[in-house]
C-alpha cells in the first residue's frame, strides 16, 4: 500500500481507490472544524466523495488523466472488443478502456471515523481496475490467431498489449489541494444555511 499526502498529512492510497480522513493531526483549521462541527464536516466529506468520483469518471471518458497528456489509444482489437466476440459475448464498440468499471466508481462515507472512501469499493471491481491501471498483456493462442484471420483483422504478434492507464493516483494528486479548500467552503455554506434557518425561526 502506498501513501499520498494532503497539505502535509499522509493518507493511505489503495489500488482500488483512496481514503480521506480528518483527524486531530490534520491542518489546525480542519482539525478545529472536525472537533466543533462534526456533522457539517461529515456532510462536506460526502460532497468530496461525490466530486472526486465525478472527476475520475470524467478522466475515463476523456481518455486522459488530469495530470496532462493522453492515455494510449485503444487498439482496433480493443475498440471492436474482438476478444469478447471470441468468448461468445458480442459487445458494442468500446469508447474507453475501463468499460463498465467506470460506472462502478463510487464513494462511501463513514461518519464515525469521519472519512470517505472514493474509487472501486468492491474487491472484484478494485482487482480488475488495478490490472487495467497497471497494464497487462494477453498471449495470442492458435485459436485466437484463427479467429483474427477469419475476421480479417490480421494476425497480431505473440502478445496483445494493454498499456498502463493510471487513474486514481493522478486524479487524487491533481485535486489534493482543492480537497481542503472544498471542505472548508462547504462547512461554511452549511453553517450559513443553518444560521439563516435559525434567523427565520426567531
Amino acid at each position: 500500500m502506498d501513501r499520498v499526502t494532503i497539505h502535509g498529512r499522509s493518507y493511505p492510497f489503495l489500488s482500488g481507490g483512496t481514503t480521506i480522513r480528518i483527524t486531530d493531526t490534520a491542518l489546525p483549521f480542519l482539525a478545529f472544524l472536525a472537533r466543533n462541527f462534526p456533522a457539517e464536516v461529515n456532510k462536506a466529506l460526502g460532497h468530496i466523495g461525490w466530486w472526486l468520483r465525478g472527476e475520475m469518471q470524467e478522466a475515463v471518458y476523456r481518455d486522459a488523466p488530469p495530470s496532462g497528456g493522453m492515455w494510449p489509444s485503444l487498439s482496433m482489437i480493443q475498440r471492436l472488443r474482438t476478444l469478447d466476440d471470441l468468448k461468445g459475448a458480442f459487445k458494442s464498440p468500446a469508447t474507453h478502456a475501463f468499460g463498465k468499471l467506470v460506472k462502478a466508481l463510487g464513494y462511501r462515507r463513514d461518519k464515525r471515523l469521519m472519512m470517505v472512501q472514493v474509487g472501486w469499493l468492491s474487491k472484484a471491481s478494485a482487482f480488475r481496475a488495478a490490472i487495467l491501471q497497471k497494464g497487462f498483456s494477453t498471449r495470442v493462442t492458435p485459436r485466437m490467431r484463427r479467429f483474427f484471420a477469419a475476421a480479417g483483422l490480421g494476425i497480431p504478434s505473440g502478445r496483445i498489449e494493454s498499456p498502463a492507464r493510471d487513474l486514481i493516483n493522478p486524479v487524487f494528486t491533481a485535486n489534493r489541494r482543492e480537497i481542503g479548500r472544498r471542505i472548508e467552503r462547504k462547512v461554511g455554506e452549511y453553517l450559513n444555511n443553518t444560521g439563516r434557518k435559525f434567523g427565520r425561526g426567531a
